[in-house]
């Protein structure tokens, strides 16, 4: 996976991401069978990433927690943005350097669980 740093949110962004939070917040409220684990903050998320078919396990974290190379994703780079309420099978769009990346959520794992032996920690991940 692709390593990109930068980070610059401007308000339409900044606005969708704290309509996604509100909107998890409201689906906290409701009986938990009622909906599927969608990816929230402390979710640990594995990922495919559809340009090169690797797999990686990130956590979504808040921006002071934020460690790339450790897999430590903050929800406002723009791939924790567009993961943040996504639900597994779900897919998730990015631009880097002009180019759309794309990534395949394939579980979100509760904040206690464990990396899974085949899919280790990111080492480096796209936006």
């Amino acid at each position: 996976m692709h390593t990109h740093l930068g980070l610059s949110l401007g308000p339409q962004e900044l606005a969708s991401i704290l309509a996604k939070l509100e909107n998890l917040d409201e689906t906290d409220a409701a009986p938990a069978n009622q909906y599927p684990e969608r990816v929230r903050i402390g979710s640990r998320v594995r990922l495919l990433d559809l340009q090169d078919n690797s797999e990686a396990e990130i956590e979504l974290v808040l921006p002071v927690d934020s460690a790339p190379p450790r897999g430590r994703i903050s929800i406002f780079s723009p791939l924790g943005a567009s993961i943040l309420g996504l639900e597994p099978a779900e897919y998730a769009e990015v631009r880097f350097l002009g180019r759309p990346l794309r990534y395949l959520v394939l579980e979100v794992l509760p904040p206690e669980a464990r990396r899974h032996r085949h899919a280790p920690a990111v080492q480096s991940v796209a936006p």
